[in-house]
């Protein structure tokens, strides 16, 4: 028996390169822009870690990992 399971694919099109859309993924301060998150930390290697944080940086409203 094969289990099924639910799908969703969205894709667009970007007016940059692969290594430029990588580099906006792992840059702090393009996450921050992107997200208008006040911090973000990248640890951008296999196994690594990425943290974001919103509001206050010394007490932030929100933090994601």
């Amino acid at each position: 028996m094969t289990e099924e399971t639910r799908s969703h694919i969205y894709e667009i099109e970007l007016e940059a390169t692969p290594e430029q859309v990588f580099d906006a993924l792992i840059t702090p301060s393009a996450i921050c822009r992107w997200w208008s998150a006040s911090t973000a930390i990248v640890l951008a290697e296999e196994g690594g870690f990425w943290n974001a944080s919103w509001g206050d940086p010394d007490d932030p409203d929100y933090i994601t990992f």
